[in-house]
């Protein structure tokens, strides 16, 4: 039971991993057999239902009413002679909700210490010309544990029994049982050899080692020997194992048949990586990382610059307007989910991002069963018309540091404006010393020097030398600094990038390809080997 119940866990997991992803009538019995075999664990582990059936005529009442020692089956010259299944209970336990599980209103009890714990049902005719017969005698040996099956001599070989019911049971051969009844009509040679062709043909039918039992019903023979198979039956607490072991490795067989054999590999980062790339050509990655290097130049030499030249620069389109044009108004942080950027994706490099996502979409699914891959297609092809939006966000989201001021560039900037003033305080003095020399007929004005130089001339030389100079510096600096702003924002695109292409693309269908895995994990678990 501890190997049934596992089993059953096992299965119930394989069938919600393949859900809405297999054929759905292989599905639905997959899911009705880990319901009925939930459902009969709960109703009693300790009782053993076996039913007795057979064709019309074959003697299966007489036989019921001969191993119970009562007359409590349908005879009659009727037929089909059973018109309602009969269930006769052993010992005092109440098998009540048992039976309305089983739709059996016909109930008996008995006492019989062997056969204590023994649920005994008489079928209707298996070959019953009454639909509702037919159905339900199929209806029940889907949810017994034990069969008997009861033929004649004149019937054992006929395709009604074999064809449409053991075919189709044997998976749960070891829980079949055979009677050949009414021998008292043959010789000792004719049961020999009647019980010999009975088992061949059983045989042909897919059953390795058939139980047949030769029995009359109504001379008794062969009855106790019966009725002693069935004690042991009942005390081995074995047969509700077998049966619905053999149901649930006969689903698990018929689901690994639907999902083949070939392990399913998840994609990996060589596929993130394909996938992560087109995404960066499809947003324009490499111009966006060269405008923002190109902003922190532009920024950096206006910043740095000398200031009486650095204004030219500021006449020039920005390199980052084309952004900067959706940002306006919404602050220097907005909100992704409501910003848009400007960037438009190509035809070309939307066809060409297509084709790396269903590439990969058909490369991951190949191996899995034809709906499974509907299903990834059909998946693709959603969060395919997600990505756009998914990438648009990411680009907004990102922060690749465009807007972030060196601090040494203040400092530089606070440097060159006083050097501007102390070179316009310089020609201001020689202003002055001129006006004075020219309009005030003053031979000439105090003017302190550094050996031959006058100190205002000097600090005016100084001031616009040093102010260039430390503007071509700063310049040489501004560039580095932007190679670095270059490298850093391809790095964090790149990683949101591949973020979005993982989490739109790879993560969904990764999940389904380990649903696959999965369920063939859950059914290795219940098949051997």
């Amino acid at each position: 039971m501890a190997d049934l119940k596992g089993d059953l866990v096992w299965l119930g997991a394989a069938v919600e991993a393949v859900r809405g992803r297999i054929t759905p009538a292989v599905l639905d019995e997959a899911s009705q057999v880990v319901r009925r075999v939930d459902e009969r664990i709960a109703l009693g582990q300790d009782i053993t239902v076996v039913a007795i059936a057979g064709p019309t005529g074959a003697g299966k009442s007489t036989l019921f009413d001969s191993l119970t020692g009562t007359t409590m089956a349908a005879t009659g010259v009727r037929r089909p002679m059973t018109d309602k299944a009969m269930a006769l209970s052993y010992g005092a336990r109440d098998v009540s909700e048992l039976l309305d599980w089983l739709g059996i209103e016909r109930r008996h009890v008995a006492t019989d210490p062997l056969l204590d714990g023994l649920v005994l049902i008489d079928l209707v005719d298996y070959d019953s010309v009454v639909t509702d017969h037919r159905e339900e005698v199929e209806r029940l040996t889907a949810v017994v544990d034990e069969f008997i099956w009861v033929v004649d001599p004149q019937k054992y070989a006929d395709a009604s029994l074999h064809d449409q019911h053991l075919q189709r049971l044997v998976d749960q051969q070891g829980a079949m049982t055979f009677v050949l009844n009414q021998i008292d009509r043959l010789s000792p040679g004719q049961i020999a050899s009647v019980s010999a062709d009975f088992r061949r043909i059983l045989q042909l039918d897919g059953l390795a080692n058939p139980t047949v039992m030769p029995v009359s019903a109504l001379a008794g023979t062969g009855i106790n020997h019966l009725r002693t198979h069935l004690a042991v039956m009942v005390a081995a607490r074995r047969s509700l194992g077998q049966r619905w072991s053999a149901d649930i490795a006969h689903q698990a067989k018929t689901l690994q048949q639907e999902l083949g054999s070939d392990s399913v590999a998840c994609l990996d980062q060589s596929n993130l990586n394909g996938l992560t790339q087109a995404c960066l050509e499809a947003v324009e990655a490499d111009q966006l990382v060269d405008d923002v290097a190109q902003h922190v130049r532009f920024t950096g030499q206006a910043e740095t610059g000398w200031p009486l030249l650095s204004w030219i620069s500021r006449l020039k389109a920005h390199p980052l307007r084309r952004v900067w044009n959706r940002l306006r108004g919404q602050g220097e942080q907005p909100n992704p989910t409501l910003v848009r950027s400007s960037f438009t994706i190509h035809p070309a490099d939307r066809a060409h991002l297509d084709t790396v996502v269903r590439s990969i979409a058909r490369q991951a699914g190949q191996v899995l069963p034809k709906r499974w891959q509907l299903v990834v297609a059909r998946l693709t092809t959603e969060q395919l018309g997600r990505l756009p939006d998914q990438l648009d966000q990411a680009v907004m989201a990102t922060d690749l540091g465009w807007n972030r001021r060196r601090r040494w560039w203040a400092v530089v900037r606070v440097i060159q404006w006083l050097l501007v003033i102390l070179g316009g305080a310089s020609l201001a003095w020689l202003a002055a010393n001129a006006v004075a020399t020219g309009l005030l007929a003053i031979d000439e004005l105090p003017m302190p020097h550094w050996g031959m130089i006058p100190v205002p001339t000097g600090l005016l030389v100084a001031a616009v030398v040093l102010g260039l100079l430390l503007a071509g510096v700063c310049r040489l600096l501004v560039g580095w600094s932007s190679k670095r702003a270059g490298i850093t924002a391809d790095q964090r695109l790149h990683q949101a990038i591949a973020a979005v292409a993982n989490n739109t693309i790879i993560t969904p269908i990764n999940s389904e390809l380990r649903r696959h895995f999965e369920a063939q994990s859950a059914l290795g678990h219940i098949l051997p080997g």
